[in-house]
C-alpha cells in the first residue's frame, strides 16, 4: 500500500520512449510493459492519483486500455520475459480493478492508506 502514499517518489520515465507511463503497469504511450508493476500501489497501477476524487470512468478507461496492451495474447510473439511480465502486470492490473472498482473495499484501502493499522485499532 506504501506506494500509493503521496509522500512516495513516481517511478521514472518510460525506458521505452521516456514519456510519463501514467500506470505502473505499462506506458501509455509507447506500450512498454512495465516491470515495476508489482512494488506500485492500486491507484498507480491504474494510472490514477489517490489524492483526488475517484474517477470511475476514468477508471475504467484506464482498466482497459491497460487490459488490452497487457493481455497474453498479444503478447505471443513477444520474448519469454516480456510474456511473463505482461502476464504478472494482467493479473495486478486484475487485483487493483477489483478492489478500486468496490466502493467498501476501495473505502478500507483508503483509511489504510492514509493511517496505517487504523482498521485493526477499531476492529468491534
Amino acid at each position: 500500500m506504501a506506494a500509493d502514499r503521496p509522500s512516495q517518489s513516481e517511478p521514472g520515465p518510460c525506458p521505452g520512449c521516456a514519456a510519463d507511463p501514467v500506470s505502473s503497469l505499462a506506458c501509455f504511450a509507447c506500450g512498454r510493459i512495465l516491470a515495476h508493476g508489482n512494488t506500485a500501489g492500486h491507484f498507480r497501477r491504474l494510472g490514477l492519483d489517490s489524492l483526488h476524487v475517484f474517477d470511475p470512468e476514468a477508471a475504467e478507461v484506464n482498466y482497459l486500455k491497460l487490459s488490452r496492451l497487457l493481455h497474453p495474447d498479444f503478447q505471443a510473439a513477444a520474448d519469454e520475459e516480456t510474456r511473463e511480465a505482461a502476464l504478472r502486470n494482467s493479473a495486478l492490473l486484475n487485483e487493483s480493478w477489483k478492489l478500486l472498482n468496490d466502493e467498501q473495499l476501495r473505502s478500507e484501502y483508503l483509511l489504510e492508506l492514509h493511517d496505517p493499522g487504523v482498521l485493526e485499532r477499531h476492529k468491534t
